[in-house]
């Protein structure tokens, strides 16, 4: 009788846990969209955006919960990890965390132009960005149309959401049949 007792208990005791384990499993999100906006967790791993990040976030926590020495993944700041001084434009809240990458003449793509100005130190600047036309030609039209109708008037290689910003206003016209802005990150050199 006892062992039947003991075997109901650890049916119970195991089912307990199983429900447990499951429920841990159906409590963490895995599916993100497809967007990016990268994070930096306090891993120091740059996640593709909060989403991501709390995902794994979420998964260590199912798995690790319990050990003595576990630290939970958090949020670091907005944007990929980066060097020191970069950090600091994050943690300083200089710059806010809106997604128009701009590529710098150090080859790093930045998140926005304000994060690689607060870079300035290191004399860097906007290298380049891309737009995609339907028609090939269109590109300079569009690069021409960018210095008549710029709002800020600045000389120098736009960011992406100023070029975006420039095509909308343009794009009425039927010879500029943009197709998208495609990025302004870094290329890789040949």
């Amino acid at each position: 009788m006892a062992f039947l007792q003991y075997l109901i208990v650890a049916v119970l005791v195991a089912g307990s846990q199983a429900k447990s384990l499951v429920d841990r499993q159906t409590v963490c999100q895995t599916v993100c969209p497809f967007v990016f906006r990268p994070v930096c967790g306090s891993d120091g791993h740059t996640y593709s955006n909060e989403c991501d990040l709390n995902v794994q976030a979420c998964q260590l926590a199912a798995q690790f919960s319990n050990e003595a020495n576990y630290q939970p993944l958090t949020l670091s700041y907005q944007g990929m990890c980066g060097n020191a001084h970069l950090r600091s434009c994050y943690a300083q809240a200089v710059c806010d965390s809106t997604w128009d990458p701009v590529c710098g003449s150090d080859g790093v793509t930045y998140t926005n132009r304000c994060f690689l100005e607060c870079m300035q130190s290191n004399a860097l600047y906007v290298a380049h960005y891309q737009v995609r036309t339907a028609f090939p030609p269109v590109g300079k039209y569009i690069n021409d149309a960018f210095k008549l109708h710029s709002p800020s008037g600045m000389s120098g290689v736009p960011s992406l959401g100023e070029v975006a910003d420039v095509i909308r206003r343009i794009s009425s016209h039927r010879m500029f049949r943009p197709l998208s802005v495609t990025s302004s990150f870094c290329r890789v050199q040949q």
